[in-house]
């Protein structure tokens, strides 16, 4: 996960100081969201609303704009921040950063090339102990698979490696791996880190799935996607520690897809699939964190309406209360109409005037 980063000065640089602490409060966490997602200081509109909030929004944001923090980009529906690739890395590095990080993990967990009989070796040359299980699946034997086997918890054969991630070529293009099934999308690297998920994560995934599908009126499509996409699906729902309650608010945000993802082309008539909610969308070189940003919207209108119950409860209590009163009999004879009149009965009659 990158971190933004900010300058020592920021806090009394004559911009931060014009923009006031408001709008400055707002571009920290812009920066932050920016580096977040790789968007190379790119912000929808979308983000920039919930975070100043819709009454704020145009103050913030003018604010920003006339202390030349913040600038509009028309065609992109959004802004960019000023300045934000010369304090921080790009995309593109912060990619390449992880492939690197990705491809050295992967040879550490290699056999060595040293071992005579593929063994890895500790540091005196003894080769370490390992499975019985998958030192044949190493040599090219693929082990029987464990009776009740849940296919999301099953290892990968040789035959079906892991996916990795494209690889950027620097022009735009992107190369495909050598796997047949072509990946679906690039995802956060702590997203296909090489974790297993547990039975009870498995199961728990499954139910937050369908919790998103049933609750959003079916703008979810939770059962369409290969048992890959699933098992990372499942991964992000345990990345980003989703619970019920969150999921709750992610269906009402998935209900309008529009309103999340403004920069998306398509008008998903069909819905939202597994596929698009793990991936980067391209739009004229913009990429997004798509469940990440799915995740911030949903949070960020948690919030807003804790805070608006909080306000609402702390109003009721502030309010005055009347008094209650009392009828007494003397208040009924005293607002009793001027024309009623009581006679006392004489001779066992009486009459009403």
């Amino acid at each position: 996960m990158p971190y933004s980063r900010m300058c020592d000065t920021y806090a009394f640089h004559p911009k931060v100081v014009q923009a006031g602490n408001e709008a400055v409060g707002v571009h920290a966490r812009l920066i932050a969201w920016s580096s977040g997602n790789l968007t190379d200081g790119f912000v929808p509109d979308a983000i920039v609303d919930m975070m100043a909030g819709a009454k704020r929004v145009k103050i913030v944001t003018a604010a920003l704009t006339s202390a030349s923090l913040l600038h509009r980009d028309n065609a992109r529906a959004g802004w960019h921040l000023h300045g934000y690739l010369d304090h921080n890395p790009s995309s593109k590095d912060v990619k390449d950063k992880r492939a690197e990080d990705a491809a050295r993990k992967r040879a550490e967990r290699s056999p060595s090339k040293g071992s005579p009989n593929g063994h890895r070796t500790d540091t005196t040359g003894t080769p370490a102990v390992v499975n019985e299980e998958s030192h044949k699946t190493q040599q090219g034997v693929q082990a029987p698979p464990r009776a009740g086997a849940h296919p999301l918890l099953s290892s990968p054969t040789p035959s079906e490696p892991p996916p990795t991630p494209p690889v950027d070529a620097g022009n735009g293009a992107v190369g495909e791996p050598a796997e047949p099934e072509p990946v679906v999308a690039e995802v956060d690297a702590e997203l296909t880190a090489d974790k297993p998920l547990t039975s009870a994560e498995v199961a728990r995934g499954e139910e937050l799935s369908q919790r998103l599908a049933a609750q959003s009126g079916g703008m979810f499509d939770a059962f369409s996607g290969t048992s890959k996409q699933k098992a990372a699906l499942y991964r992000a729902f345990r990345h980003r520690v989703v619970d019920n309650d969150l999921a709750d608010e992610m269906s009402l945000q998935l209900a309008v897809p529009k309103k999340v993802w403004t920069w998306a082309k398509q008008d998903f008539r069909t819905g939202v699939g597994i596929g698009f909610l793990l991936g980067r969308e391209l739009d004229d070189g913009f990429s997004t964190d798509v469940f990440g940003q799915l995740v911030t919207c949903a949070r960020l209108s948690m919030t807003a309406k804790r805070a608006a119950a909080v306000k609402e409860s702390q109003r009721r209590e502030a309010a005055p209360v009347a008094p209650k009163t009392l009828v007494t009999g003397d208040d009924v004879t005293r607002l009793k109409p001027s024309f009623l009149r009581v006679v006392a009965p004489s001779s066992g009659s009486s009459d009403v005037g």
